[in-house]
């Protein structure tokens, strides 16, 4: 069963790359993400479905 919602820093850890990335991608609207208190939140299924486009770009 998957989370959720992840923190930006459970999402850089999964994707491997520096948290302020995923911050950036939340500010450009890349990646859809809601505030919970003063913190960020990715949903599962938003995680899923960017996952998704960027696998799908990167068969192409």
């Amino acid at each position: 069963m998957t989370k959720p919602s992840y923190t930006p820093e459970e999402v850089a850890n999964r994707w491997t790359c520096h948290i302020s990335t995923v911050y950036r991608m939340i500010a450009r609207k890349k990646l859809k993400a809601f505030k919970l208190g003063k913190n960020y939140r990715i949903k599962a299924e938003e995680l899923l479905r960017y996952e998704d486009s960027v696998a799908a770009v990167s068969s192409s």
